[in-house]
């Protein structure tokens, strides 16, 4: 990170997180980098263990591996994987503050959900979490992002495509930055701009962002913008679809199913489950047209088989 940085920094320690902070030069763009291109990778056990050798340094890492219950050290419920990852996170806020902005999003979650969701609720007791309004999060994540730590920038500007782009310009190998240009490469395949910029945007986070992951994965069963590879296609589909609502990714893997391909087993039954579970978070007109497919060859009762695997697939 350049000296002019580290100003900013300070200041920043000292105005949200209280006078008593001791805000380092954390993280550095080059430990950013190493990070990424683990996890991109898919060599998360070395990236886990670069974490653990710099906790301060890698904490907003850490903790969004946790939060995507990645193995081998992210093995937790969906519940308890979002209430480590914040305590985590929390626990550095004060050396690194893309950690602090993990920190207060992920709070935030907990606040929103947790009379709602049984499974944050059960993962709370004997938490080491701060306790923050959720008006102190909003203004914290808010000063984060006004002096440009990565990760606040991309959660306050997802409707602003340019800040989007320019945070991946400038800043690739951010966690902002690469869940920037997940959300990019997602936002393309959405609206059926499935060209080379989309597969770009994707090759640059697949291993860290599940909107890119699942968008590389659509890319690589069909051949578009990547070379045809179904059978790393497949796996990257199914690792992804358990940790996230990637429509791309629930759509691959549907098809994964109903074709038989990569040594999946062929099941239409549980490819229209799939299929009709992954319509709920995709706009996307694929969906529509295969699942009008599958229910000309479905029984009623199959369909209805279907949707309860799905049901017990992604609880």
């Amino acid at each position: 990170m350049k000296k002019a940085y580290l100003p900013y920094l300070l200041v920043l320690a000292t105005s949200v997180l209280g006078s008593g902070a001791s805000a380092q030069p954390y993280p550095l763009e080059g430990d950013d980098r190493r990070f990424a291109e683990l996890a991109n990778g898919g060599r998360y056990p070395e990236a886990y263990a670069l974490a653990e050798s710099a906790p301060e340094r890698f904490a907003h890492w850490y903790a969004h591996l946790l939060f995507n219950a990645v193995p081998p050290k992210g093995t937790y419920s969906p519940g308890e994987a979002t209430v480590r990852a914040a305590e985590h996170a929390c626990r550095y806020r004060e050396a690194n503050l893309e950690a602090a902005a993990y920190c207060y999003n992920t709070l935030a979650l907990i606040l929103r959900w947790k009379d709602q969701d049984p499974r944050i609720a059960q993962a709370l007791p004997g938490a080491k979490l701060p306790e923050l309004s959720p008006s102190e999060l909003d203004q914290g994540l808010q000063a984060l992002a006004e002096k440009g730590i990565s990760y606040a920038v991309y959660l306050r500007n997802r409707a602003k495509a340019e800040v989007l782009e320019r945070l991946v310009r400038e800043r690739p190998y951010s966690l902002g930055g690469q869940l920037a240009a997940g959300f990019l490469a997602n936002r393309l395949w959405e609206r059926g701009d499935r060209g080379s910029e989309m597969a770009r945007y994707a090759l640059l986070a697949p291993g860290v962002s599940s909107l890119a992951g699942g968008v590389l994965a659509w890319a690589e069963y069909f051949g578009q913008g990547v070379k045809r590879n179904r059978e790393a296609a497949c796996p990257r589909a199914a690792f992804w679809t358990t940790r996230s609502s990637s429509g791309a990714a629930l759509l691959v893997l549907g098809l994964c199913y109903w074709e038989g391909a990569a040594g999946f087993p062929k099941d239409p039954i549980e490819a229209y489950g799939i299929l009709w579970y992954g319509q709920r978070f995709s706009n996307a007109p694929d969906f529509g047209t295969y699942l009008a497919q599958l229910e000309k060859a479905l029984t009623p009762e199959q369909q209805g088989e279907g949707r309860r695997r799905a049901a017990n697939r992604f609880p």
